[in-house]
């Protein structure tokens, strides 16, 4: 589904769109990463191109910045994190508040590119996967068989995996201009390479 030919042409599209690569620590070539990297780097900047939602928060409206959309869809740590400290102290990292639940979200260790370590991140316990695409299904899934709604800074990037990438609830979910212009870039792609 996600396949290298469709991350490439979604990072040639992102690339259009804003600055994308100093968000998540990535030169702006990226033609020098591998096909692997690609692909998890293209996931990575989902938050960066999608447009930021806001939230009610004490009686004020709040917009997520990039930064809190890329932390709450992927956490990305530094070699030798200590993982039961992290989970200790996800709620205060997070501002989740006692009576919330803990939305799964997915942890990287190392860089984005190419993590040394995945975890999804659910119901306080890491749950280590063996890539970070493993890692976006499994937190998807998760999201989606437990019922739970997605983080409010990163949802337009997982409503866009929901209806782009996994085809499910299409009709219900109302996405944004951006994500039909998205759609639409990869689908001309897609036909594209396919008549090559």
């Amino acid at each position: 589904l996600w396949t290298w030919a469709v991350a490439k042409n979604f990072l040639q599209y992102a690339d259009k769109q804003n600055r994308w690569f100093p968000h998540l620590g990535v030169d702006g070539h990226h033609s020098t990463l591998t096909d692997n990297e690609v692909c998890n780097v293209a996931v990575q900047c989902l938050p960066c191109v999608s447009p930021l939602r806001s939230k009610k928060i004490n009686g004020r409206n709040h917009r997520a910045t990039i930064a809190q959309a890329l932390t709450s869809f992927v956490d990305v740590q530094p070699i030798g994190i200590n993982i039961p400290h992290y989970l200790e102290n996800l709620r205060e990292t997070f501002k989740v508040p006692q009576e919330e639940v803990i939305q799964p979200l997915i942890l990287i260790v190392s860089d984005c590119a190419s993590p040394e370590q995945t975890f999804v991140i659910i119901d306080g316990e890491a749950v280590p996967q063996e890539s970070f695409m493993q890692d976006v299904d499994f937190c998807f899934k998760a999201f989606y068989v437990l019922n739970i709604e997605y983080p409010w800074q990163c949802s337009t990037s997982w409503q866009f995996l929901q209806c782009v990438l996994y085809g499910i609830g299409v009709s219900q979910v109302k996405l944004s201009s951006l994500a039909h212009s998205l759609k639409a870039y990869l689908n001309v792609r897609r036909s594209i390479s396919a008549k090559k």
